[in-house]
């Protein structure tokens, strides 16, 4: 179940219910709109104001989704599940919520990882800009060296954020 509170008033307001595994996220678009996704593999979309669900997912992926955002210009949601596959839908009511994008993030790492590009700090090169923070260089307690091939579990992706474009305060004084 997922509680949402009334801040003002420091009390329950609503509770949704209907997925049928843990809820591994929650998304406020710009409107009235909550977007939740779960392990149970499907996303769905509530009208708080209507106090209704516009839209249920089939269940879309083999894996469980981990994390979403919304882009709240263009109305678009982004998903992530465990297997690395980011999706992008139309959030548009009448739309149907089509899936516009698909994109395997682990097979991109992938490819970047097998192109052995070294990578200088701060320069960009055909895999994307790097940015380097400090690496520590001591080992993990009671880590013991590998001695054969390193097993990979797959990507991983904490969480998400979508940014549209970027501009700067005077950009935005003049669209005012």
């Amino acid at each position: 179940d997922i509680l949402v509170f009334a801040t003002e008033l420091c009390q329950l307001d609503t509770t949704l219910v209907g997925h049928t595994a843990p809820v591994t996220g929650v998304v406020f678009s710009a409107s009235h709109l909550i977007v939740t996704i779960s392990e149970d593999r499907t996303f769905k979309i509530w009208d708080l104001v209507q106090s209704s669900v516009t839209f249920q997912s089939a269940i879309i992926s083999a894996s469980p989704f981990v994390c979403a955002c919304v882009d709240p210009v263009q109305d678009h949601l982004f998903t992530m599940a465990a297997d690395g596959k980011l999706r992008m839908y139309d959030m548009v009511l009448g739309s149907g919520h089509a899936k516009l994008l698909e994109c395997d993030i682990g097979k991109e790492q992938d490819k970047m990882a097998a192109s052995h590009m070294p990578f200088e700090d701060g320069n960009t090169s055909n895999n994307g800009s790097v940015i380097r923070s400090m690496v520590s260089r001591q080992p993990l307690p009671d880590a013991t060296p590998s001695t054969g091939p390193c097993a990979h579990a797959g990507p991983l992706v904490i969480g998400m954020y979508y940014q549209h474009g970027q501009h700067s305060q005077e950009e935005e004084e003049e669209e005012e």
